[in-house]
């Protein structure tokens, strides 16, 4: 499953139109300045972690470097989002995050990318990338519905993407 979505990653990241430039940076609820890192070490695709020496931190794949495309700076976002919305914070103190964890990062980073162009045609690519995955409770719904909630969080902001 990694390894699809590492290659999903890495072409859809040449065939969209998202983001021409790199992604902002990345803030956590303090205002404090976020990282992001190559570490091929990491047990997924990309994540955000905290750590006494480096502080917050987003650690990512090398083969999945963040570069402009939808899919690549989608993953960028929701790790952003795990910091902004203070979800490092609390697991750095031992607290563990809320059942709506991936999808409040999700709809972090929908937001985001919505402020920054995001376009029908990017949506659809974000949406195939993550489609067929299967659930991972606690946490992450099945694709299909994890795509459903994507949706839906654009449309509870009245976001209507352009074509």
């Amino acid at each position: 499953m990694r390894l699809r979505l590492a290659a999903a990653l890495l072409f859809l990241a040449t065939t969209t139109t998202l983001l021409a430039q790199t992604p902002g940076p990345c803030r956590d609820p303090f205002g404090n300045f976020v990282p992001a890192f190559a570490n091929a070490y990491i047990p997924d695709v990309a994540i955000a972690t905290w750590s006494p020496q480096t502080g917050p931190i987003i650690y990512y794949q090398p083969n999945v470097a963040f570069s402009p495309g939808a899919v690549s700076t989608f993953v960028y976002y929701h790790e952003c989002g795990h910091h902004a919305l203070g979800h490092v914070l609390g697991f750095s103190r031992g607290i563990p995050g809320p059942p709506s964890m991936e999808i409040d990062a999700d709809c972090y980073a929908m937001a985001t990318l919505a402020q920054l162009g995001l376009t029908q045609r990017d949506f659809a690519l974000i949406a195939g990338a993550f489609y067929y995955n299967p659930a991972k409770p606690p946490y992450y719904p099945d694709g299909p519905t994890r795509v459903a909630y994507m949706q839906a969080c654009l449309r509870n902001r009245g976001i209507q993407l352009p074509n």
